[in-house]
């Protein structure tokens, strides 16, 4: 029987698939270039495959290559379970957990809600990151991060989702312009709109999308940005208009503009904030416990609109 290649070889092989360059991949594994090539050589020697083809300046992963990182990957985010398993066993809400988020959440809740659960979890130990959602799911599925706090509805294939609490979209306008003067903004208004958007890849654009819809005959949005402040920069000098979430005006997005905000008068027009975790993960049971916690806190703080019921709110995708 072959020897089986040890997790670090299989470290080496992911890294190697993703980054593609001997140099940067053994700078992610934490290991100098000698070491991680040799680490190459033995696993291409353990399994009797060419990994990689591989010259002075380029380097090729083969189709059988990345077919075992694949593999490698998954078998990385089993052993990981495991360690997660005992450490859940032993001492549960504790130790590090990695939550990703997305930027239209992260910056107008994160600073409010991270000291709320360090008061509620004191040993559980939140590594934050910032990411897009189709990039935050691609770390959650190799392992890189253990819990996503993101926004729905958006396809979550493997993962145990919970809903947290809804988010309402507002109609942003500069304080100059006629609508700053309405109550509510109606379906026929925004058709008259020159309205700009966060570029695709932002799940508030996809989100946003069918609000625009709605009003039928709405015209295509004018400009794609990449952050709700440049939004909000182009709309207080009268480019045009937007949506924006509650969550982002709440926090103060909009303090020292020129820009106001409407409710939209029609149907539609909501996000859902909620988790998503793997869906065998070990430390199930521990997020939910802290999903509710952030229901809880949402719920207490005036953050967004309160969900009919918790227990009808986590589903398995």
């Amino acid at each position: 029987m072959k020897p089986l290649p040890s997790l670090r070889h299989l470290e080496y092989l992911a890294a190697l698939d993703e980054h593609g360059h001997f140099g940067r991949a053994a700078a992610a594994c934490g290991a100098s270039q000698s070491a991680f090539s040799a680490g190459i050589a033995e696993l291409e020697q353990q399994l009797g495959v060419r990994i990689a083809e591989r010259d002075r300046r380029h380097v090729l992963v083969t189709a059988a290559g990345r077919r075992l990182a694949a593999r490698g990957r998954a078998l990385l985010a089993d052993a990981r379970a495991l360690v997660e398993m005992a450490g859940a066993e032993a001492r549960p809400m504790s130790g590090e957990v990695g939550l990703g988020s997305i930027p239209t959440i992260a910056p107008f809740v994160m600073p409010r809600l991270m000291p709320a659960l360090r008061k509620r979890f004191p040993e559980l130990d939140l590594m934050l990151r910032e990411d897009k959602t189709p990039a935050l799911l691609e770390q959650l599925a190799q392992g890189r991060l253990d819990l996503l706090l993101i926004a729905f509805p958006y396809e979550t294939p493997g993962c145990e989702t919970m809903m947290l609490f809804r988010d309402a979209y507002l109609f942003a306008c500069d304080r100059a312009s006629p609508m700053a003067a309405v109550e509510a903004v109606r379906s026929r208004d925004i058709r008259s709109q020159s309205l700009m958007l966060l570029e695709p890849g932002h799940c508030l654009h996809s989100h946003a999308l069918p609000v625009v819809e709605a009003a039928a005959s709405a015209p295509e949005a004018t400009f794609s940005a990449t952050s709700l402040q440049t939004l909000v920069a182009m709309v207080a000098v009268g480019m045009g208009t937007t949506l924006l979430p509650q969550l982002a005006v709440d926090a103060g997005l909009l303090e020292g503009s020129q820009v106001v905000t409407r409710p939209l008068g029609y149907e539609g027009g909501k996000r859902t904030i909620g988790l998503a975790w793997r869906r065998n993960s070990a430390r199930a049971a521990e997020f939910r416990k802290l999903g509710e916690a952030i229901q809880s806190w949402a719920n207490s703080s005036g953050v967004g609109e309160p969900l009919a019921g918790l227990a009808q709110s986590i589903r398995k995708g």
